[in-house]
């Protein structure tokens, strides 16, 4: 599909046609195979991990390119829901806000302490599921493709299968990671923690 991942040299695809395998016969197999090829719609999902350049990633796809995004054919969500004090990841009438998805994210690793944060209660949780359905139901309706992107996707305790229920079968779905060299990211990491007020040492870090 057209788009602006194709031609990257940074990314690399961890995931591809992330598909449920059906066991049986060689016929039914061939079959399942030959109905997965049949799907053209595709849901990439950048998922970070932190101190990659996401947030430079973001901004230039979601605040600056969002409708050359949507003349490649693809849709991004933005979702309405979120915990009193964090309205500063919602989207407004004048900006697009570049870090919107991190409430979805937030509410698919549901007993994170970081993410509690932003999606504390069922009420909200609830809401942004229904609205990622109705939203992933008619954009497959009008053959789009759609975008999802946060570093809080990289979490290790994110619910990857409810993520994929609401998108199997009507699309392929394609992850994509962005690596740094360790001792690059390690560094960066111990900047922003120091930045955000915890005080210990390089050696404890």
């Amino acid at each position: 599909p057209k788009g602006p991942f194709n031609n990257s040299s940074e990314s690399v695809l961890l995931k591809e046609d992330i598909l449920p395998t059906t066991t049986g016969t060689r016929e039914t197999e061939a079959t399942d195979t030959k109905d997965d090829d049949k799907i053209d719609k595709v849901c990439v999902i950048h998922v970070g991990p932190h101190k990659t350049g996401s947030s430079s990633l973001q901004k230039f796809l979601f605040r600056k390119y969002r409708y050359v995004l949507k003349k490649d054919n693809y849709v991004v969500p933005s979702f309405p829901h979120v915990a009193e004090g964090y309205e500063q990841f919602l989207d407004t009438e004048e900006r697009f806000n570049q870090k919107n998805h991190v409430i979805f994210a937030g509410c698919l690793s549901f007993e994170s302490a970081v993410n509690v944060k932003v999606c504390p209660s069922e009420t909200i949780r609830s809401a942004n599921q229904e609205y990622f359905r109705s939203f992933v139901n008619d954009a497959a309706k009008n053959n789009s493709n759609i975008l999802l992107s946060s570093e809080a996707f990289d979490r290790d305790n994110m619910n990857i299968t409810e993520l994929t229920s609401y998108l199997v079968p009507q699309y392929k779905v394609h992850v994509v990671v962005y690596y740094r060299r360790f001792y690059d990211y390690i560094f960066s990491t111990y900047n922003q923690v120091s930045r955000d007020g915890d005080d210990f040492g390089t050696s404890q870090y």
